[in-house]
């Protein structure tokens, strides 16, 4: 009698052993620090005039307003599109306005907000700005485009009104970016979001190389709270550093947005070797990350997306090596710790128990 109940019980055992092993395996694998691997698909594509470097979805007029820095320390150019590509209006900024290479361009009401890549590098330069992100006037659209998407002009000239001026550097106490490689902080996107700037470093060629300056980081700002230019460089109250070993590959991060939760959450970051990542602002990871490399095609490891928008619905990926805008939708499955975590616990709880009451009866 004994040995038969013995042999139920290792019997048990064993169908219990099984049911385990792959709930605790996959517990384990949820705990690894690397992102969903989430889908994408892409709805259109349409080219653009110059090569994307900045690029916002203004909510207003209905329109992408693309900024191209094609050249350092000479005109720059900000361009309206309607989603579908058609081409409303160019603003061209002199050269004399004193920007470097511009990055970026977000819009919060009447105010706007251009990331300048080289600006501090040039500062000592007669007539440069010298700053990494100017907030300027926005009261009236330079090409009096209207909430109908139709602009009254199809080609200004734009000399804006520079209100506030911030400089970032790589070797500010706060940031410490660029491994002693790069001590510029070459700021190639932007988000203002609840009296904050949002920032990121563009990777660099240190010595022909594109990784020599790791780590590169997206900092945040208090744009209430920092020093501008002229009292110096700004500090950061928070950053997020990433370099090869990150994600498990080299990354290039240039453009940012916010998703539907505008920032509060996540921020979205667009990466010049063709991904789209989300970062948890709480815990500073990367959580989904979404690869375009079939979307977009072959470009040059720095050429890939440069600019990064989202209209509510739909992001949009500026492609600097194309110059081409894919529209896409992005899909976030469940993240593999989420899944694990509401699977295995009340089974787990569940195996443990019986095995427990298994071993009381005898």
């Amino acid at each position: 009698m004994w040995c038969r109940l013995q042999e139920k019980l290792i019997m048990q055992l064993n169908l219990y052993s099984l049911m385990l092993t792959p709930l605790i395996t996959l517990a384990a694998i949820a705990t690894a620090d690397t992102p969903q691997r989430s889908s994408v698909v892409e709805k259109s594509s349409f080219s653009l005039s110059k090569a994307p470097s900045g690029m916002f979805y203004d909510t207003t007029t209905k329109l992408l307003h693309t900024l191209c820095g094609t050249d350092t320390n000479k005109d720059h150019y900000l361009y309206t599109y309607s989603t579908d590509g058609t081409e409303k209006c160019l603003m061209t900024i002199p050269e004399s306005v004193g920007m470097t290479r511009v990055d970026g361009f977000y819009i919060v009401k009447d105010r706007a907000f251009i990331v300048d890549s080289q600006g501090p590098i040039y500062a000592s330069e007669s007539g440069k700005l010298g700053g990494s992100v100017y907030e300027v006037e926005w009261q009236t659209h330079p090409c009096g485009c209207t909430a109908q998407g139709t602009c009254s002009s199809t080609s200004v000239t734009w000399t804006p009104k520079v209100l506030r001026n911030w400089a970032l550097s790589a070797t500010e106490a706060t940031i410490g970016d660029g491994g002693g490689s790069d001590k510029d902080f070459r700021n190639s996107g932007i988000v203002v979001a609840n009296a904050s700037i949002f920032a990121v470093n563009g990777v660099h060629p240190v010595g022909g190389s594109l990784t020599g300056s790791y780590p590169k980081s997206i900092v945040k700002m208090d744009m209430e709270a920092a020093q501008q230019k002229t009292a110096g460089y700004a500090p950061i109250v928070q950053k997020w550093s990433f370099d090869a070993t990150t994600l498990s590959h080299d990354v290039d991060m240039e453009g940012l947005t916010c998703g539907v939760d505008g920032c509060k959450d996540a921020l979205y970051v667009g990466d010049e070797y063709n991904y789209i990542y989300k970062l948890d602002l709480s815990s500073g990871k990367v959580t989904h990350e979404w690869n375009l490399r079939l979307i977009v095609g072959n470009t040059n490891d720095d050429k890939g997306i440069e600019s990064l928008a989202f209209d509510g619905t739909y992001f949009y990926t500026g492609i600097q090596g194309t110059s081409y805008v894919h529209q896409v939708k992005l899909t976030e499955e469940i993240s593999t710790a989420a899944a694990a975590t509401s699977l295995t616990s009340p089974v787990l709880f569940s195996c443990v128990a019986s095995v427990v009451c298994l071993l009381a009866s005898f």
